[in-house]
């Protein structure tokens, strides 16, 4: 690295680092020319977050605060930049109103937030490519992408609801998994068509939206196909686990919605009502002999003499992972 023009001028050589996560911040670095590379690190591993060049600014995160690096840069080819010391950046700063400085000191603890939870996101989907097809694996990173950035993409609709536009998070995945476009819209697809993502409609101006409470709850899929990995469960899902199966299931979670005021807790009921009222209330047939693998499973606990079956289940909880099924099986026939 070489400094000229009293150290305002900076030039560098692509791999040299302009700045490593924890050095001290506060100067701004604008890009003349070059390619720089933003990066993080989790339990050892490089976990690149973007890339800039020459119009860019380097270093905003830390500008309004004089701490330490939030991340790393890199120069991936050669680089100059003007460096702007964080002096003058202060006296800039006296002249904004108190809560300007709020606002932005709020957005840079945000995004500082994304990072890290981006860098533990990208780890951790790494982990799971190992034992998974293109699909699963694609279909696990998006859903740890939206939980995570659903809320830096957030707008304000109807009845002060914090929304996501599709549009806006399928072009935000596109950029960050550096999938195509084709693909992320097909997995997108089937997320919202199996209720992993419930879209709704603003009214006034017929947008599709979700909401940023439901694609929080969708970081729960990814841990879903972590658990494939695990030999026993993925055959269970492949060879044991009926689409009749699934039906009667998801039938009893429609019954309870019906008849029961509470879906929060724990419901236990027993073979002879459901015989007699499930298929005239929600149209689907109860056939307790279906429901063997899904007591193997985990999903519903069968108790009582073969005369009194009574049968348990948390309607929340098995509607949750009947849908995270549902997304499976769809992405099984891709």
């Amino acid at each position: 690295m070489q400094k000229v023009d009293e150290g305002e001028i900076l030039y560098f050589s692509g791999g040299d680092v302009l700045f490593n996560k924890g050095d001290p911040g506060g100067d701004l670095y604008f890009i003349q020319s070059g390619r720089v590379q933003i990066f993080s690190s989790y339990e050892g591993k490089v976990i690149p977050l973007s890339e800039m060049g020459a119009g860019e600014v380097l270093g905003t995160l830390t500008c309004l605060t004089n701490k330490e690096r939030l991340a790393s840069a890199r120069a991936l080819s050669e680089v100059v930049v003007r460096q702007v010391p964080h002096r003058k950046i202060s006296t800039l700063m006296a002249a904004l109103p108190e809560w300007m400085k709020v606002v932005l000191k709020d957005f840079t603890y945000r995004l500082d937030q994304m990072n890290k939870n981006y860098s533990k996101t990208v780890n951790h989907m790494e982990y799971l490519s190992g034992n998974q097809i293109s699909y699963f694996y694609t279909s696990a990173q998006m859903a740890s992408t939206i939980s995570v950035c659903a809320p830096m993409l957030r707008t304000i609709v109807e009845d002060d609801v914090e929304a996501v536009f599709p549009e806006d998070m399928q072009h935000l995945l596109e950029m960050i998994l550096l999938k195509s476009r084709e693909e992320i819209d097909v997995i997108f697809q089937i997320f919202i068509d199996c209720g992993l993502i419930p879209v709704r409609i603003e009214q006034d101006k017929k947008q599709k939206y979700f909401t940023v409470e439901d694609a929080l709850k969708i970081k729960d899929y990814a841990e879903f196909i972590k658990s494939l990995q695990r030999k026993k469960m993925k055959r269970i899902l492949d060879t044991r686990i009926a689409n009749r199966e699934v039906r009667i299931l998801a039938a009893m979670v429609r019954y309870v919605e019906k008849t029961a005021p509470d879906l929060s807790r724990d419901i236990t009921l027993t073979s002879a009502e459901l015989q007699k009222n499930m298929e005239r209330i929600v149209g689907q047939k109860f056939d307790l002999s279906f429901l063997n693998n899904a007591k193997d499973f985990g999903l519903v606990r069968i108790t009582g003499s073969e005369d009194a079956e009574k049968i348990s289940f948390s309607p929340r909880s098995l509607s949750h992972t009947l849908i995270h099924i549902a997304v499976y099986k769809k992405l099984s026939e891709l």
